[in-house]
Parts: structure tokens; C-alpha cells; sequence
């Protein structure tokens, strides 16, 4: 999901300087969308994803505490 924000995000400032720079660009008037309606990740699913995140970040912020030592 964070690969698809950061496409879009890129579009959006992509149209907005051909927009600015060029006579016939124009800025969408519409959101910009891949498959016509909008993604939504189940929060359920966002939570997990973020609990497996932090687990292996947390991990591997004890195994370099622990090398230090």
C-alpha cells in the first residue's frame, strides 16, 4: 500500500509541475485512481502488518544493544 501512496503522490506532483511549466498541461480534476474505486486496507490486516513490523524491529534493535554490551 505504501508503494501505491507514494505512485500517487508522485503522479499528483508530476501533473502539478507539467501544469505549471506547460501552456497545455492541466493539474486532474478528478482523484487519480488505478482501478476506478478507491483501496481501503482492513484496519484488522494494518494492524497485524504493523504488529509484525515492530517485532522485527524490535528485535533487531535488542540483538544490536546486545553487541555493544
Amino acid at each position: 500500500m505504501l508503494d501505491y501512496s507514494a505512485w500517487l503522490n508522485g503522479a499528483y506532483v508530476f501533473r502539478a509541475i507539467n501544469a505549471a511549466l506547460s501552456k497545455n498541461g492541466k493539474y486532474p480534476e478528478e482523484q487519480l485512481s488505478v482501478s476506478g474505486e478507491e483501496k481501503e486496507e482492513d484496519s484488522s490486516v494494518a494492524a497485524m502488518r504493523f504488529a509484525d513490523w515492530t517485532n522485527a524491529a524490535n528485535k533487531a534493535f535488542k540483538g544490536k544493544a546486545g553487541e555493544s554490551k
